[in-house]
């Protein structure tokens, strides 16, 4: 009798721990079903995927007068829709995942003219059960900045150009969130205790290259440096 007792027991703590919780199981269906990461995660691949975008400036870590080099540190803001990742919040009690970015496709934002850049890796995506992701790296970069001229000789003037890698218009759409002034944002800007960072703007563009007779979207976001005497 006890030894019968004793293997229900551990067939019932074996189906537990083998079950594991509605979001441990929910993560796992998703990941059996997830096609392949380097494919937009569209069930139509003729569609275009929409995503908005913005850049939280947040450091100005260092200024090389030297070179006219400026280091950065600020958030890379993503959002988009991935119909892979959509599940019934009533059935499944989990309202939102937290994970893995490698778990899910990622749009190949980067900067096309920093000399330097630097994200970090261990960052988590937040799922919505529609399907909505948003995705907020920690990056930092190094950008070449040009002198305003003589009249204004403390000052200079750095750009820092965000875009799709590979991915042209009609494949990835962006637009700047709305949570930000045309791409950019400054309310988590701390400040240099020896320079002045001013006239912080962005603008999402579109161009063409030689190679490619697609159209291409970046956002460019423009700043001044001055220092503080």
């Amino acid at each position: 009798m006890k030894g019968a007792i004793f293997i229900l027991l551990a067939s019932l703590c074996a189906q537990a721990l083998g079950e594991g919780s509605a979001e441990h199981r929910l993560i796992d269906e998703l990941r059996d079903e997830y096609p392949a990461h380097d494919q937009r995660p569209l069930h139509d691949a003729s569609d275009v995927l929409n995503m908005s975008i913005s850049y939280s400036f947040t450091n100005l870590l260092n200024f090389d007068e030297d070179n006219n080099v400026a280091t950065i540190y600020g958030w890379m803001i993503e959002s988009w829709t991935d119909e892979y990742m959509v599940w019934d919040a009533e059935e499944w009690g989990v309202d939102r995942l937290n994970i893995d970015r490698d778990s899910i496709w990622r749009p190949d934002v980067r900067s096309y003219q920093a000399t330097e850049e630097v994200m970090v890796d261990n960052t988590m995506a937040v799922v919505r059960p529609n399907g909505y992701v948003v995705h907020v790296p920690p990056i930092r970069h190094s950008v070449q900045c040009e002198d305003m001229g003589e009249m204004m000789a403390d000052m200079v003037h750095c750009e820092l150009v965000l875009g799709p890698w590979s991915y042209h218009t009609g494949q990835i759409f962006m637009t700047a969130s709305s949570s930000s002034d045309n791409g950019v944002r400054t309310d988590f800007m701390t400040d240099h205790p020896h320079y002045n960072v001013t006239n912080v703007h962005a603008a999402l563009e579109e161009r063409t290259f030689e190679c490619c007779p697609e159209p291409y979207q970046s956002l460019k976001v423009e700043f001044c440096i001055t220092k503080i005497h």
